[in-house]
């Protein structure tokens, strides 16, 4: 039974999408999300919203 349940989960797992393409200023990137982690995610949200290191983009 636990196997089916965690093949089910791998199943899942596999159909999200690995990758998470951002526009900032005129430029495209696509970077690798290995399985939808959160955190990363969230960054790379703030990036593309130019939340993080303003003074970068200045």
């Amino acid at each position: 039974m636990l196997v089916r349940i965690f093949y089910y989960l791998a199943k899942l797992f596999r159909s999200l999408p690995k990758t998470k393409t951002l526009k900032l200023l005129d430029m495209n990137a696509t970077f690798f999300v290995p399985v939808n982690n959160h955190y990363i995610c969230d960054d790379l949200i703030d990036i593309s919203k130019q939340n993080r290191e303003p003074e970068l983009y200045q």
